[in-house]
């Protein structure tokens, strides 16, 4: 198979301020970038719903542990949790949008 030649092009020297000029427009396009992608996701159904998994309080791990022991000894009823987790959850999206 025949590849065409290409010519290697030695890496151009930039100055230091040349790199400080080209470091500072990239950071402000992207920061033009991330903030177009945040309020897009900000504005959109998933956005919503992250910004409310965002906002819940620290994980307790004392409480963790005490499901988990339940879960092993079949002492848990997951569904009945479940429903009332998704409820919760449901309930804050609703009330976000309003």
């Amino acid at each position: 198979m025949h590849t065409p030649d290409h010519e290697v092009q030695e890496p151009m020297d930039m100055t230091s301020e040349q790199s400080e000029r080209f470091a500072e427009f990239l950071d402000i396009e992207t920061d033009y970038v991330a903030e177009g992608l945040l309020e897009n996701i900000s504005a959109s159904p998933l956005g919503k719903l992250l910004k409310i998994i965002g906002n819940l309080p620290e994980i307790r791990q004392e409480k963790v542990g005490e499901i988990r022991r339940q879960l092993d000894h079949d002492e848990y009823e997951i569904s009945e949790h479940l429903d009332v987790a998704l409820d919760r959850v449901l309930e804050e999206f609703i009330a976000e949008g309003n």
